[in-house]
């Protein structure tokens, strides 16, 4: 506590100086702002663990991870084969850092319609259509935490599906993610 009260009394008083530095003419005395500026250095060069913020950019705008009607988001936990694959349902958590899905619960097989459209993210707001085949090779590297050929990343493997009516995946589009 009192790290805080003498950095706080150092603010103040940096604050001070500068204000009560001009001269008439409207210009500043440079040898009162910087010796403000090396006290201020001085009493913030070693902080605390307490003086430091739990969270330096705390975020509000979190959202609800809602997801649209016939939606559903999942983490994929193996490459897709013979048109299936295990994935787990993803559920939403706020972090410091805006939130993210993460793969809940035991692993469940969905099947793929064979005329499937497949995204893979080329950034937040981007994505590409892209074959199966391709689909399967992107899983399958993330996965391994292996090297992505570009403009693809791996964003954790969380996948937005689209089901039809028989619960066969008839979209799949990554979720990205940072």
């Amino acid at each position: 506590m009192p790290s805080r009260r003498l950095l706080g009394a150092a603010a103040v008083a940096a604050a001070l100086l500068t204000l009560t530095s001009c001269k008439a003419d409207g210009t500043t005395s440079a040898s009162a702002s910087s010796s403000a500026s090396s006290a201020a250095r001085a009493t913030s060069a070693s902080p605390t663990v307490s003086d430091l913020p739990v969270d330096p950019e705390p975020s509000s705008d979190c959202g609800t991870g809602d997801v649209s009607a016939g939606h559903k988001v999942v983490e994929l936990v193996n490459p897709p084969a013979q048109f299936i694959v295990q994935a787990k349902a993803a559920t939403f958590a706020c972090d410091p850092n805006g939130g993210g899905y993460a793969g809940t619960g035991a692993a469940k097989d969905y099947q793929f319609a064979t005329d499937v459209v497949a995204q893979l993210d080329t950034g937040a707001t981007t994505h590409r259509t892209v074959s199966f085949d391709t689909l399967t090779a992107h899983v399958r590297a993330c996965l391994q935490k292996s090297a992505v050929d570009s403009p693809y990343s791996c964003s954790g493997n969380i996948y937005d599906i689209t089901l039809s009516s028989s619960g066969t995946i008839t979209r799949i589009s990554e979720v990205w993610h940072s």
